[in-house]
């Protein structure tokens, strides 16, 4: 319980209603988060009980970006593994399901897409390998069943569930709720993408998990890679000792070939990992709502009063891990990506640290409104030019109706002069620019969509550019979704 208390007081997690001490049980996330964390690899315990980090959690702890850490040790992720034999995962199991997964939904025949119900029913408990043999087979099941609704009659004994099979794999349920998990994880490699039910055809399902066909070529090449790569190997009964070289193996990360450390200067780097750890937390609930690009007297002051560390060790620390303005601005923006596609999450510390963006960055006076009841979520001006904005935590926002009726008949009509309004998204579904020409003819203002990659684009690019607000109106005022060729023009325009 005091593991929970410590993740809750860090922001490094939301807080729960933990049913397990509810029910006099004592505390659960603990024992759940370090499961979560062995699982992928960051962390590997001694003979004697001492847990010491991987490569990719020392990594991690390093503030060294995290995307292309945590995408590697899903993809590198199998079974078996250490996590798989201590809960008794039939060894027949020989597959990376990550690599399954994307060559399932690879296949035009399933119209590139999987709902959570179909992993939980035919994935999870089919999945014994990765070869092209199996992922036909079971895509062959899953589009049997979009056809006449069965489920596989041996399911219930497959799984050993007490459950019926259509009660486990739904949300909620055991099956359900790895599948939902496993495509969790898979979306945050960025190859795939949750979008609504309805934009494939599936209006009984709120969502489902769809390749991102522009990322085809990065598809091809991990599934390559993953795909042909042999497995680790790992007995039934693994000892400690075996367990960790599995895990220091698997927790290589993006960063190291091998893991040749002495267990003597994993001690010593662990003991002084602790006071970073607690620095690296601190930094990601400032990373919320602030605008960090230097170590200053403010960050020190705010890291101080989530950590307690002495000021002078503390810059110390500050100053290794972001050692210039590069390299801080490389993890303010690494943790603004990951709001982006948060959903519900971070949806508030999306539109806080856009306001801040808008304000440190290009230079507008910027208020962050989003919770004062009908409005946007960013207003922003600079006496001559006046703009506002609605984030949108989704990987495929597809700007519903009842969004374009809030824009047209409370949000643009609010202000006088307003130059122009814009959508803020970890990415856009196909039908978002139709919705928007909607709004723009109805509203008769200015406007356009930008997702997480470009805008971040041109963030990096504006200081400096010699770009004007002026500009910066013309192109968020374009009418449509902001892409990165747009971005990439705007500061390199292309010659008459």
């Amino acid at each position: 319980m005091d593991f929970e208390d410590a993740l809750d007081q860090a922001s490094l997690k939301l807080n729960g209603d933990y049913i397990e001490r509810s029910r006099g049980k004592g505390g659960s996330g603990g024992r759940t988060h370090a499961a979560l964390l062995s699982s992928l690899g960051l962390y590997f315990t001694n003979k004697d009980g001492l847990t010491y980090l991987t490569w990719a959690g020392q990594d991690l702890v390093d503030q060294k970006d995290a995307q292309p850490i945590l995408t590697r040790q899903v993809l590198a992720f199998q079974f078996p593994s250490p996590y798989s034999t201590s809960i008794k995962i039939s060894s027949e199991f020989k597959v990376r399901p990550f690599v399954f997964l994307l060559k399932l939904l690879k296949l035009p025949t399933l119209n590139h897409y999987l709902a959570d119900e179909e992993v939980a029913a035919f994935v999870v408990p089919y999945a014994t390998s990765h070869s092209d043999n199996k992922v036909q087979e079971i895509a062959d099941k899953i589009k049997k069943y979009r056809q006449d609704g069965q489920l596989p009659s041996d399911l219930d004994s497959r799984t050993g569930s007490t459950k019926p099979a259509i009660e486990a794999i739904k949300s909620g349920q055991r099956l359900g709720d790895i599948a939902n998990t496993a495509m969790k994880w898979l979306q945050y490699t960025g190859f795939v993408s949750a979008v609504p039910g309805t934009s494939v055809g599936r209006d009984s399902q709120k969502t489902v998990t769809q390749l991102v066909l522009a990322e085809i070529e990065a598809i091809d090449e991990v599934i390559r890679v993953w795909g042909s790569k042999p497995l680790q190997t790992i007995s039934e009964r693994p000892s400690v000792e075996e367990c960790a070289a599995f895990q220091r193996t698997f927790g290589l990360g993006p960063n190291h070939k091998r893991d040749n450390r002495r267990i003597e200067n994993v001690i010593t780097q662990s003991m002084e990992n602790q006071k970073a750890a607690m620095v690296s937390a601190a930094m990601q609930t400032l990373y919320s709502a602030t605008y960090v690009v230097e170590v200053d007297d403010q960050v020190i002051d705010r890291v101080y009063a989530h950590t307690g560390i002495e000021r002078a060790e503390l810059s110390k620390i500050l100053h290794a891990m972001l050692p210039t303005r590069a390299e801080a601005l490389s993890q303010f923006l690494s943790r603004y990506r990951s709001m982006a596609f948060s959903g519900t999450d971070q949806a508030i510390e999306f539109e806080a640290a856009t306001s801040e963006i808008m304000e440190k960055v290009f230079g507008f006076k910027s208020r962050h409104i989003g919770q004062q009841g009908t409005v946007p979520d960013v207003e922003f001006s600079d006496g001559k030019f006046t703009g506002i904005i609605d984030t949108k935590a989704y990987s495929a926002y597809d700007l519903a109706s009842d969004h374009q009726l809030r824009m047209i008949t409370n949000y643009i009509p609010a202000y006088e002069d307003l130059d122009v309004f814009m959508y803020i998204s970890g990415g856009f579904a196909s039908a978002f620019e139709a919705h928007l020409a909607s709004v723009i003819e109805r509203s008769e203002a200015h406007g356009s969509g930008i997702g997480i990659m470009p805008w971040i684009r041109l963030i990096q690019g504006y200081p400096g550019s010699g770009k004007s607000h002026g500009d910066l109106i013309r192109l968020w005022g374009l009418g449509r979704e902001i892409t990165m060729v747009d971005v990439k023009e705007f500061f390199e325009p292309v010659a008459a």
